[in-house]
């Protein structure tokens, strides 16, 4: 068996599946805007380079990104409502 290889068009290597994220950007009270990642498929890439897509939904912005899933020892708790959850348990 041969070693899977870096896509050049995405930078992956193929090996896990990559999150398809529709970026929904919203205007805040203050003036500012916050950047909703909103999780709507998968994609996975083929040992040609090319991706297959799985959309659970239809992202209507038009703006989505590709991500490789973060390691669990990766993800941390964001927030006060997150930092009041962790307090209390």
């Amino acid at each position: 068996m041969s070693e899977q290889t870096t896509n050049a068009v995405t930078g992956h290597s193929g090996k896990k599946p990559l999150w398809i994220y529709n970026l929904i950007e919203k205007d805040q009270k203050d003036g500012t805007k916050k950047t909703i990642w909103n999780k709507v498929g998968m994609a996975h890439v083929n040992r040609d380079g090319s991706v297959n897509l799985f959309l659970d939904a239809i992202p209507l912005s038009g703006k989505c990104q590709l991500r490789e899933d973060r390691e669990p020892t990766e993800w941390r708790p964001r927030g006060s409502l997150a930092a009041r959850a962790e307090a209390d348990a």
